[in-house]
């Protein structure tokens, strides 16, 4: 039994933002989503990874519905330890980005004044 038409290539209904290294990446699709398991993923073994997989391939076939291609898309990311956090849309998380690089840079600018560097105004 298929979904309707309208269901099949739904965008998830919030950003799950996930690291990878040093690099938060935005999915906001269960096409995305299987693009990072299958190219970001670091361990492709546990039944997790595995059951994302097939509920975003199924989303995509129309024969899952998209939240069930992202809860199963976070359960795995929790398997594999991989932080993830959860926005309610891309404004969102790209204030949290900001937000965050601020922070670093604050932090850095005041390692430097206590080191004794110049600081440029």
């Amino acid at each position: 039994m298929s979904l309707p038409k309208s269901v099949q290539l739904a965008n998830f209904d919030k950003i799950v933002a996930v690291k990878f290294g040093q690099e938060w990446v935005p999915v906001d699709s269960a096409d995305l989503a299987l693009n990072c398991l299958r190219e970001l993923w670091p361990d492709k073994s546990g039944p997790s990874y595995q059951r994302a997989v097939r509920n975003c391939e199924a989303h995509l076939a129309g024969e899952a519905t998209v939240l069930a291609a992202r809860a199963s898309f976070m359960v795995a990311a929790m398997e594999a330890g991989l932080p993830f956090d959860v926005y309610p849309d891309h404004l969102a998380f790209m204030d949290a980005q900001i937000a965050s690089v601020a922070k670093e840079n604050a932090v850095i600018d005041r390692d430097d004044i206590a080191d004794g560097a110049e600081v440029e105004i």
